[in-house]
């Protein structure tokens, strides 16, 4: 119950910075960064998918309510929440019974960039996927794609190392 109330709070938080600051944001008008998907990147191994997917579903549909877009944001979260651990495996050896909690402090600062750069990636592309409009050319839908994915990857990697950077000071 602790955890959930956890995910609960972290929820809660992006959404709102999200929301009320970050989708005022719009690199050359092409790219805004989703700090949100944060959740569903540093959720453990041992989570199961329909409980991944379910938290990919109900922040992406609460995004969806505030940015006015209809259902774009829920299958884009639901697909990045379903493949997250596909993607997490890329970067380190997921073993069964053994739980994995990606961030900085258990990747290193390398490996824990490439993941929320891949991850956040996949999300870009299926959002981008899912409203891409008939007068866009390949290069500018690539273009928001990879610029959507890197600055959506600062505010994440920043908000890692400030929540939870500081438990490798104290392990010391």
């Amino acid at each position: 119950m602790a955890e959930f109330l956890k995910r609960l709070g972290i929820c809660i938080a992006l959404l709102l910075l999200q929301v009320f600051a970050l989708n005022r944001i719009s690199l050359f008008g092409l790219a805004t960064p989703y700090v949100y998907i944060y959740l569903i990147l540093i959720l453990d191994s041992d989570v199961e998918p329909v409980g991944r997917m379910l938290w990919g579903f109900v922040m992406g549909l609460t995004a969806d309510i505030f940015m006015n877009t209809p259902g774009v944001q829920a299958a884009a979260l639901t697909l990045t929440a379903y493949l997250q651990p596909y993607i997490l495996g890329l970067f380190v050896t997921l073993e069964r019974g053994i739980r994995v909690n990606p961030g900085a402090v258990s990747l290193g600062a390398g490996r824990c960039s490439l993941y929320f750069i891949a991850v956040s990636f996949v999300f870009s592309l299926a959002c981008g996927l899912l409203s891409i409009s008939a007068g866009a050319g390949l290069l500018m839908f690539f273009e928001e794609v990879i610029l959507c994915s890197l600055l959506s990857f600062i505010p994440m990697f920043v908000i890692e190392l400030l929540l939870r950077g500081k438990k490798r000071k104290h392990r010391k």
